[in-house]
């Protein structure tokens, strides 16, 4: 129910951000004079937005913690009681929440950077101070959840997080059928991202015939990401033959 929950909150961030430019261009592409894409935000409206958004991460970071806390507790009930395979259960559906809250907390902070540079008519010190915190806090998060999986479970040798071949060792633990469902959720990412781009190349095209704005610097580092994407992958795959 829980795991449900945070889908739920992480879902509903995605669609509306999603929902949100998908309108603000349909209402442009119909607006002559394409002013609503172009907000700028004063300087107390980007302090409030920015310290609004870094309490969210401060909240976020808080459960990440506990989360971890209580992952340690199932191990330790794990080493002292009969019911083992019930607790490896809880444990397991435990560190499902920290990969999302990542994804959570990092979602924030990006939007913070493009509150503060993007939409700020002159960027504060307050929100720049915010806006580099909130950066520089997502590395170390990301960096103690394998730490933590590191303790939490000793046997299975979990590489560090700086090991070159980190993704190589990661796939190497896991059974057939975990390799499975991570080969096909990868494989399902890869195509989405990739039919994304080109959907916000198109939009980004539309969006700069259609107002003064000119995104070709914009279109063309989207087109140089779906390029290395693409060649990349294939570069990988032609590996294994």
């Amino acid at each position: 129910m829980k795991k449900n929950k945070i889908m739920f909150i992480g879902n509903f961030i995605l669609y509306m951000i999603i929902g949100g430019l998908a309108g603000g261009l349909a209402v442009t592409l119909f607006d002559s004079s394409h002013k609503f894409l172009e907000i700028q935000l004063t300087k107390l409206q980007t302090n409030i937005t920015t310290i609004v958004l870094a309490v969210v991460i401060v909240i976020l970071i808080c459960i990440l913690m506990n989360v971890y806390k209580k992952a340690k507790k199932y191990r330790k009930l794990d080493t002292n009681t009969d019911d083992e395979d019930e607790i490896e259960v809880q444990l397991e559906k435990t560190l499902i929440y920290p990969p999302v809250l990542l994804g959570l907390i990092t979602t924030l902070a990006l939007i913070i950077l493009n509150i503060v540079i993007n939409l700020s008519e002159e960027p504060s010190v307050i929100g720049l101070i915010i806006t580099c915190l909130s950066l520089v806090i997502t590395a170390p998060l990301s960096y103690m959840h394998l730490s933590n999986l590191r303790k939490l479970y000793p046997e299975r040798n979990y590489p560090k997080a700086g090991d070159k071949k980190l993704n190589e060792k990661l796939v190497d633990m896991m059974d057939s059928g975990e390799q499975y469902i991570t080969l096909v959720a990868l494989q399902k990412t890869f195509s989405l991202n990739q039919q994304l781009i080109i959907w916000i190349i198109g939009l980004a095209s539309i969006f700069s015939i259609t107002s003064n704005n000119n995104q070709f610097f914009s279109v063309s580092l989207l087109i140089i990401l779906y390029l290395v994407n693409t060649m990349y992958y294939t570069k990988k795959v032609s590996e294994t033959f």
